[in-house]
């Protein structure tokens, strides 16, 4: 299964941290830097959609196959 590296014990520590930027870094950002913060956080939201659905039909798939409804 293709990681990109993150198990890695370094990369692996960054994938968990949280990013929260304060009202005053906000306000001091340039329209650059706000733009990209929006991307990220759109891509990072679709990413954790699309991980919670594979989840969710992995769940549904492994409860019909032990209940042998084939």
């Amino acid at each position: 299964m293709k990681h990109l590296g993150l198990a890695a014990s370094e990369q692996h520590q960054h994938v968990h941290q949280h990013v929260h930027f304060t009202p005053e870094q906000l306000n001091r950002m340039t329209d650059d830097q706000l733009d990209r913060a929006e991307a990220a956080y759109t891509t990072l939201v679709a990413l954790e959609q699309e991980v919670a659905s594979a989840d969710a039909q992995r769940a549904r798939f492994s409860a019909r196959a032990a209940d042998g409804a084939w």
